[in-house]
């Protein structure tokens, strides 16, 4: 699929969370990263964002940079950045790269 034929990522904000939530699509790899990255910052700095990975069953290395570097963007802050939804799988990898020490990740 060419750059041109990715469709954005959905954002929604849940007001009942008071959170953003980016619906992140599956397969979470690096051929997301300018709609990633473009609905992360449609979001201002200071609000929460969710990801929700309800979709994801398989993402790469690159995926796993793209979300350090929206938590970067959100000031590093671990309860404003948060991820849901995580199949077993996901959440084995993330975990295996540490990340659960990064983000909260919302129980499935």
């Amino acid at each position: 699929m060419s750059p041109d034929q990715i469709k954005p990522l959905y954002v929604r904000h849940s007001s009942e969370e008071d959170r953003y939530v980016i619906a992140v699509p599956n397969p979470f790899k690096f051929h997301l990263r300018k709609s990633f990255r473009q609905a992360y910052l449609s979001i201002p700095e200071d609000q929460k964002v969710e990801f929700d990975f309800s979709q994801v069953t398989s993402l790469d290395s690159a995926a796993i940079g793209m979300l350090l570097v929206a938590f970067e963007h959100f000031g590093h802050n671990r309860d404003h950045v948060v991820l849901s939804n995580l199949h077993q799988q996901v959440r084995v990898i993330l975990e295996m790269a540490n990340l659960d020490r990064v983000f909260t990740i919302l129980p499935s």
